[in-house]
């Protein structure tokens, strides 16, 4: 009897678990996903302006993860020198001098003999056991279903639909969700209490449309900020 009162007790407490990582994972795609759209719709607006303009409505997102986006998830992992990312300073170089003093000045490219050198504005060094769990969590992803609750506003499809669609060619499958942009998302990776989040956002809206990146998200004040791409693509 207590063996069985211990089995259902794990049981409840793994499917609480469970329920709580799903609406963090929830509550951080809205957030991320919502301003991304919001500025895509407002570089479309403004680039394309008579072109055809995107809705919510139609914003569709498939239930799995995607066998591209767990690789593009791995081959992020590799940009990692020593288990560190940095991002590196736009505005400025190192210069060195001709007594070997290291002065810091605005880029210039206009002198051919200027010894120059990226300076790193701030860093993430990752443990070999941090390392090891964000390659378990991808390494999971192929496993993963997104249910119906994840995007109120967007379209829910099934995967099988998506092959279904693409099963005779490219162009086909993409005449199929015309003036559509369908999403994938990887599952986002928390690290140290939630202050780092490793995540896949990308879509696809036609044979030469569509981007996706792997990233490193940073919360400050309660607010998630992109932090760094570690791998894209872009058609």
């Amino acid at each position: 009897m207590r063996y069985f009162i211990t089995i259902v007790f794990v049981g409840f407490v793994s499917n609480l678990v469970c329920a709580q990582n799903h609406l963090k994972a929830k509550q951080f795609i809205n957030e991320i996903v919502g301003e991304q759209t919001t500025a895509d719709s407002i570089y479309h607006i403004r680039s394309f302006p008579k072109n055809y303009i995107y809705k919510k409505s139609d914003y569709i997102y498939q239930d799995s993860v995607g066998l591209m986006a767990i690789n593009m998830m791995r081959n992020g992992m590799q940009t990692a020198t020593n288990n560190a990312f940095y991002i590196f300073r736009k505005d400025s170089v190192i210069y060195t001098d001709n007594s070997g003093k290291r002065i810091m000045i605005k880029k210039d490219y206009t002198s051919r003999n200027l010894k120059t050198e990226q300076i790193a504005s701030d860093s993430l060094i990752i443990t070999a056991k941090e390392k090891a769990y964000i390659n378990a969590e991808i390494d999971k992803m192929s496993q993963y279903i997104w249910t119906k609750d994840l995007l109120p506003s967007f379209t829910f499809i099934p995967t099988d639909t998506i092959k279904k669609a693409f099963s005779q060619s490219q162009s086909g499958g993409w005449r199929f969700f015309e003036g559509k942009r369908r999403y994938n998302f990887g599952v986002p990776i928390f690290l140290r209490n939630d202050s780092y989040c490793l995540f896949y956002y990308g879509y696809g809206c036609g044979g030469e449309c569509g981007e996706g990146y792997f990233s490193i998200y940073k919360k400050l004040k309660d607010k998630w900020i992109h932090w760094l791409n570690l791998s894209g693509w872009m058609s």
